[in-house]
């Protein structure tokens, strides 16, 4: 389908400011324009005082990182889900994010953990993903703190948080720790990927070729590392035996083939996977609250989290 109307108007405002390329920014200077515009979006969010906020301080491999725990007033245990941030890698942080995933927790009643990794280049891979990880193992030792079942563990996340939570479900696997999904908006799977939706959107749609290459310059040291599974998922031996997926691209974002394929590939592997793609929509679009499909998602990510942990009490 065409642009949806909110989103061809908000890319004629964001290209109408005319921002410099990334390339020619300092990874300072690029985190300062995208805090701005996330906060800008952030007030266009409906008001969540309802949401109890906890900050935290987490001990891993290179020094403390921050969390940022979100939880409603519930009396029944709930499920628990770790939010990796999007931004390239780079630029995102826990109070960019705060609306999306005030957001998800509105929807989903979970407890919803924010994780403020620490960032390239000043921490290249692996150093991101080790922290991710850290962060899991905490959420599943602590849950209880916040009166939420930690053998109803999630990841998440949009874009780089995406491939965060993708890695990390896969290391999770590796190491016997139970997950019951991994949501994945619009993640991205293959550092090295060549794809048609790259081709079609990769200028004019907001995120640019030349921004991904840039990011991929200051999150990897070498080619082996974009050839690694720790950072491009697709590439992983075998996918087989991962947590449940959900896995939600957009129609207009040049990461939505390798979306895609990762859900197909997940799928052809025994996974059991909800993919679906936001038609009208560019890359980004969760963190845009006047689109409507922001809603949507979020609606549709919270059914996924209560129907894996409905599925598992049934069982039981």
């Amino acid at each position: 389908m065409a642009l949806d109307p909110k989103v061809q108007d908000y890319m004629t405002r964001i290209t109408a400011l005319n921002a410099p390329p990334l390339k020619t920014l300092t990874p300072d200077q690029a985190r300062a324009g995208f805090v701005a515009s996330q906060k800008a979006l952030a007030s266009l969010a409906p008001k969540t005082q309802d949401v109890h906020v906890e900050d935290a301080l987490i001990e891993g491999p290179y020094g403390e990182f921050p969390v940022r725990i979100y939880f409603g007033d519930h009396d029944a245990r709930v499920p628990v889900c770790v939010f990796y941030h999007g931004g390239g890698f780079v630029l995102g942080d826990i109070e960019s994010y705060d609306h999306v995933v005030r957001g998800l927790q509105r929807a989903s009643g979970a407890v919803l953990i924010s994780v403020g990794y620490h960032r390239p280049p000043e921490f290249k891979f692996p150093a991101p993903v080790d922290e991710c990880f850290t962060a899991l193992k905490w959420a599943a030792a602590n849950a209880a703190r916040w009166n939420a079942d930690p053998q109803c563990l999630f990841v998440a996340g949009d874009s780089a948080g995406g491939n965060f939570a993708a890695v990390t479900a896969q290391r999770a696997k590796s190491r016997d720790m139970p997950l019951r999904g991994q949501i994945l908006f619009y993640p991205a799977t293959d550092m090295l990927a060549v794809t048609e939706s790259k081709q079609l959107f990769g200028q004019g749609y907001l995120l640019e070729n030349d921004d991904m290459a840039w990011f991929g310059e200051m999150y990897l040291r070498t080619m082996e590392d974009a050839l690694s599974p720790e950072a491009s998922p697709a590439r992983a031996q075998t996918l087989a035996g991962l947590a449940p997926a959900f896995v939600a691209t957009a129609e207009y974002d040049p990461l939505r083939d390798e979306g895609e394929e990762y859900a197909r590939a997940l799928q052809n592997s025994g996974v059991e996977v909800w993919s679906h793609r936001y038609e009208g929509v560019i890359h980004g679009f969760i963190s845009v609250p006047v689109f409507d499909q922001a809603a949507t998602v979020m609606k549709d990510a919270a059914r996924f989290i209560l129907g894996k942990c409905q599925a598992r009490d049934t069982a039981e």
